[in-house]
């Protein structure tokens, strides 16, 4: 097995790449992020969260694996390889976006997709194009991604949307673009400052992440990451040189890049007050979860395990999983975490002997779990976590 596909069985969501651009801020006023720091104790992700809601997806519509989930005062939007699928906030079906095919009006695949809240729109990504179509899933117009490039992820930020250039055997000469709801370009950020090496191992993810104030760019080649506001480019974190960073050196050969300590990252996202990140070592066979509160500038780790073990860890809230933000938001000044569990995998970790024995925070939660648990069938579609995190 390749790399790339190494790394994509341990998650689909893209690992983020970015480059230096130019610093109008002193390195040395940045708060560092590195695992260096890491505090190691084992942070209990309960102590951010208000509570967890469990909503099974309505099983009318058979959903294979899910591939990206994404929420707004509306409901959950789910993407498979079947489709782009919308549901309620009761997680009862309501209809898909738009259809596979070769029509104008269908896509062949989606590469990614972003929903706009204001035009009540939705925009997938084709790669090289972008087909838009209202919530019910009727299709309105299509355009062209900036230069026709061929992209494999999108942010629709402040009105924007937002392209990160791939980076991986080609020189990059632009780290983003930016076009309005109706493709006319907005900007082209230039690669001023890193040189356009190439490298011989494929390292070309998504570079950037949204929370709800911010749009963030970032770099694991360099040391920083950035923040954007009203296309403004602007330094916001640093990262610490040390040994988890990769280098040049780590992509000239796929052996450097696997022999390396560095840590590879599968998944990052963003509240207001945290940084989640999932990220592996690959010469430890370990996959880490961490999170650093940008209030306290502080790292700290949730857990760890092996590539091996596949088991769902508890929560020490509900004895529900342990969980990982897929996808965060605001909604009604609540800011909401998002992920998703099979039904046939949450009802064997509430079957364990071990949801019994274990302490819970709130008892009446977990209870009300152990019901769900009785009620799901091993087919049944996957269940919703609605995580409300603490203000």
């Amino acid at each position: 097995m390749n790399l790339i596909r190494f790394i994509n069985s341990l998650s689909s969501t893209a690992i983020l790449i970015l480059f230096l651009y130019g610093c109008q801020k002193s390195a040395n006023d940045l708060p560092i992020i590195s695992p260096a720091n890491l505090i190691e104790q084992g942070y209990s992700i309960d102590k951010i969260t208000e509570s967890i809601e469990y909503i099974p997806l309505d099983s009318g519509k058979q959903l294979s694996n899910i591939e990206n989930i994404k929420a707004n005062g509306d409901g959950y939007w789910i993407k498979t390889a079947q489709g782009l699928f919308r549901y309620n906030k009761k997680g009862k079906y309501l209809n898909s976006i738009g259809r596979k095919g070769k029509g104008a009006d269908e896509y062949i695949g989606i590469w990614d997709y972003e929903i706009d809240e204001i035009k009540n729109e939705v925009y997938i990504l084709v790669h090289n194009k972008v087909k838009v179509y209202d919530y019910s899933g009727k299709y309105i117009r299509q355009f062209s991604t900036p230069d026709q490039t061929g992209f494999n992820s999108f942010k629709w930020f402040n009105n924007h949307l937002y392209y990160p250039y791939e980076y991986g055997f080609k020189p990059l000469k632009n780290l983003y673009a930016s076009t309005n709801n109706n493709g006319k370009s907005v900007q082209q950020q230039i690669n001023g400052h890193e040189k356009e090496a190439t490298f011989n191992v494929q390292y070309g993810h998504p570079q950037l992440i949204a929370s709800n104030k911010s749009l963030y760019y970032w770099n694991l080649l360099n040391d920083t990451i950035y923040s954007i506001s009203d296309n403004i480019i602007k330094p916001a974190y640093l990262w610490s040189k040390d040994q988890f960073r990769v280098s040049s050196n780590d992509l000239s050969s796929e052996n450097n890049y696997r022999a390396k300590n560095s840590w590879q990252i599968i998944d990052f996202t963003a509240s207001n007050r945290f940084f989640f990140f999932q990220y592996i070592l690959l010469n430890k066979k370990k996959k880490v979860y961490t999170i650093f509160d940008r209030t306290l500038n502080k790292m700290q780790l949730v857990s760890e395990k092996r590539f091996s073990d596949t088991s769902l860890h508890m929560n020490k809230l509900d004895n529900g999983p342990e969980f990982y933000p897929k996808y965060i938001w605001n909604e009604k000044n609540q800011s909401k975490a998002l992920m998703w569990v099979n039904a046939f995998e949450l009802k064997a970790l509430i079957q364990d002997k071990a949801f019994d024995v274990n302490t819970s925070t709130k008892l009446k939660e977990k209870d009300r779990l152990k019901q769900l648990g009785s009620q799901l069938l091993d087919n049944d579609n996957p269940v919703l976590m609605v995580i409300n995190l603490k203000r």
